[in-house]
C-alpha cells in the first residue's frame, strides 16, 4: 500500500499565507512511498532538522498514536508558554489563574466538568500516602539533628515545616521519606518509633 508523503512537510509552511496553502498539497510537493520508506523519510528529516513534528510522524506511521499525540501536546504547551511570556502572563500569576477560573465557570457545563476532577484531586488524594499522623521522622540538616516531625498527614505538611526552618529549593520530601534518596539539599531523615 502506498502512502502520500509531503516532500516539504506541512509543518514547515506558514499556514496563513495563500501561497503556502496552494503549494502544501500540490503535485510538486507530493510523492508516493511505501509505509517503510515513508517512516524512513521522516526519520531522515528528524535527524537533519531536529523538528519534533517529524519525530511525531514516525510514531504516527508506526501506529503509536499516544506517543505522537504526546509530542504534539508538548509543542502546544511550548507555544502557549512562549505567547504567555511575550504577554507577560504566566500560569502561576494570580490574575491569570482568576481569569482562567472565570472563563471555566462561564462554560455551560462547568459544574459537571469540575465535579469529577474535584473528587480525584486535591489534598485528600495525598492523605496517608507517604506520611501518616502516626509516623515520626527525625530530620537532619547538614548531618546535624534538627527536627522531629510528627502529626502530619501529607508530605506537603512535612515540607512546609522543613521550609519554615530552612529555605531550600526542595519541592518534594517524599523521596526522603520513602528512602529513594538519602540526602536532598542538605536534608536527610530517619524514621523513629512505630
Amino acid at each position: 500500500m502506498k502512502n502520500v508523503h509531503h516532500i516539504i512537510p506541512k509543518h514547515w509552511f506558514n499556514c496563513f499565507s495563500e501561497l503556502s496553502r496552494i503549494y502544501i498539497d500540490s503535485k510538486q510537493n507530493l510523492i508516493s512511498l511505501s509505509i517503510e520508506d515513508h517512516i524512513k523519510a521522516h526519520e531522515i528529516l528528524f535527524k537533519l532538522y531536529k523538528r519534533p513534528q517529524d519525530y511525531s510522524s514516525v510514531f504516527l506511521l508506526k501506529g503509536n498514536l499516544s506517543e505522537s499525540r504526546r509530542i504534539w501536546r508538548q509543542l502546544g504547551a511550548k507555544a502557549v508558554n512562549a505567547i504567555q511570556k511575550r504577554e507577560q502572563r504566566t500560569f502561576w500569576s494570580r490574575d491569570y489563574q482568576r481569569e482562567m477560573a472565570s472563563r471555566s465557570m462561564n462554560r455551560e457545563n462547568s459544574l459537571e466538568l469540575r465535579s469529577p476532577g474535584g473528587k480525584k484531586g486535591g489534598r485528600k488524594r495525598n492523605l496517608n500516602r507517604v506520611f501518616t499522623k502516626k509516623d515520626r521522622f527525625l530530620f537532619y540538616f547538614e548531618e546535624q539533628p534538627v527536627l522531629c516531625v510528627f502529626n502530619c498527614e501529607t508530605g506537603t505538611d512535612v515540607l512546609n515545616i522543613l521550609t519554615e526552618y530552612k529555605q531550600t529549593p526542595m519541592l518534594r520530601v517524599s523521596p526522603l521519606l520513602t528512602g529513594v534518596r538519602k540526602k536532598c539539599y542538605g536534608w536527610s531523615c530517619e524514621k523513629i518509633g512505630n
